[in-house]
């Protein structure tokens, strides 16, 4: 790499993506938990496919073009039941503008039976930390 890297700015979070086995499920409780459906969904190939990704959603959670801050859901094969039984992710973070957003989510979330499984004050913010069904 050559050149002046000063005026690079830091990367920002472009894509998180998460494999299942269980796509349908995923994607269903993702669309509740964002209160959105997936901006774009790729159905399972007819033909056997080169890729072990099968089907795709995608979540656009913002940006502004060209930037944009997706989550995605692949339904994998050989996929296990819960993400946590092998190495990959440990967790990632949604963030809101404010305490009211924060709570009016957790309360969206409440009345669909979605608890945190924890909750913490790191001083400068609050954080709910929820799992999904594959333990993500």
């Amino acid at each position: 790499m050559s050149g002046n890297t000063e005026n690079i700015s830091a990367p920002s979070i472009s894509e998180v993506v998460l494999k299942t086995s269980r796509f349908d499920e995923m994607k269903d409780w993702y669309t509740v938990t964002l209160d959105m459906e997936p901006s774009f969904i790729r159905e399972r190939p007819k033909e056997p496919s080169w890729t072990k990704s099968q089907q795709i959603a995608f979540f656009k959670l913002y940006g502004v073009y060209p930037y944009a801050q997706m989550l995605g859901v692949f339904e994998v094969d050989g996929t296990k039941k819960r993400a946590n039984e092998d190495p990959g992710l440990h967790h990632f973070q949604l963030a809101h503008g404010n305490f009211d957003e924060l709570f009016m989510r957790y309360d969206r979330l409440k009345e669909r039976g979605i608890m945190p499984i924890q909750k913490w004050n790191h001083d400068v913010m609050t954080s709910f930390y929820y799992e999904d069904l594959d333990g993500n």
